[in-house]
């Protein structure tokens, strides 16, 4: 019994052996920590940047809940319209100052190149 173990033992080696060796080899595991480092770092982002949006809208309405139109209609109008255009005055002056200095590509740009390139 011991021989058969050692045969299945030997058998299951051989076939894994090189597996481990090409994966190790090739620095699969830097590559996977690196792949998790980058998942950890984008959810990080992605939950700071949900917080900084809740701290703008507590500034604006008094709340961070999602469900806030309760709050927004006993806030005077003009605050109603003020936050908004104030953000995208701030958004557009962003943008003026520090976005592209041209016009950013969409898919109405690549068909309207390729109809002209054709004639």
């Amino acid at each position: 019994m011991d021989t058969r173990q050692n045969k299945l033992f030997q058998v299951v080696y051989n076939w894994v052996k090189p597996n481990i060796d090409n994966f190790f080899g090739l620095q699969k595991p830097k590559l996977w920590a690196m792949a998790l480092l980058a998942g950890i770092a984008g959810a990080l982002v992605a939950i700071i940047f949900r917080q900084a949006i809740g701290l703008i809208q507590w500034i604006w309405t008094g709340t961070t809940n999602e469900v806030y139109l309760d709050k927004l209609a006993t806030l005077p109008w003009w605050i109603v319209v003020a936050a908004p255009t104030t953000g995208g005055l701030i958004v557009g002056i962003i943008l003026l100052n520090w976005g592209p200095a041209e016009r950013t590509g969409a898919v109405a740009d690549v068909i309207e190149e390729r109809t002209q390139s054709s004639d």
